[in-house]
């Protein structure tokens, strides 16, 4: 008789472990694009493309480096390295994976040299996670791309200063996309003129602007 309840547990507990993972959605596959080769001292964006057709909306708060539940690894000869991720001063709002209104977002599109500032060449190894609260109180992953690598390069000469005259250019006609792309491409950039614009930008009247500024230290 014991032998037989032993038995019957057994068979409950496996039926109940089943089930559990029959629960417990499979991971969806992302697909991520990145620029072949990317130069050191030059913006580096991924593109993603989600298999629901979930759109990633940048910047998710007024602090450029805070992917908030968009998360990006980068390897390197293996190991992991450490991003660089700051914190909204004024807590979150909005969208679980928020952006601040009334901005004109980059759609599934992350600066990914804001939290990696690459200085080396090199082969890099990258990949993407989008977290989403699940059942429990805690972010689960939601989907996930494989490992991309990403080729990192010296800048040929002369292509670092046209890529940055062109963008000091878009800074003034393109006002609406300083938020989400303009500023961000320009601080992967250390030249003076750039610390300049990130300066004078502190006192801009746009008030969203001026608060990502005071927010994002220079250094990276």
């Amino acid at each position: 008789m014991r032998r037989v309840l032993i038995f019957v547990g057994f068979v409950v507990a496996c039926d109940l472990a089943a089930l559990r993972q029959q629960e417990v959605p499979p991971v969806r596959v992302a697909k991520i694009s990145l620029p072949n080769p990317a130069y050191i001292g030059m913006p580096i964006w991924m593109e993603v493309e989600s298999p629901t057709g979930y759109k990633i909306h940048y910047p998710s708060s007024t602090t450029p480096n805070d992917f908030w539940c968009n998360e990006v690894d980068v390897k390197q000869d293996g190991r992991l390295l450490q991003p660089h991720i700051g914190l909204p001063a004024a807590g979150r709002n909005g969208p679980a994976c928020g952006w601040p209104a009334a901005v004109l977002t980059a759609d599934s599109k992350l600066p990914i040299h804001l939290q990696y500032p690459l200085t080396e060449p090199g082969i890099y190894m990258v990949r993407f996670t989008r977290r989403e609260y699940g059942r429990s109180a805690h972010l689960e992953i939601a989907e996930q791309s494989d490992w991309v690598p990403l080729q990192v390069r010296a800048a040929p000469s002369g292509l670092a200063e046209k890529w940055l005259t062109s963008e000091l250019v878009m800074l003034h006609d393109t006002p609406n996309l300083r938020v989400a792309e303009v500023l961000p491409s320009l601080l992967a950039s250390r030249d003076p003129r750039v610390l300049r614009v990130m300066i004078d930008t502190s006192y801009d009247a746009d008030t969203l602007v001026a608060q990502i500024r005071r927010e994002q230290p220079w250094a990276l």
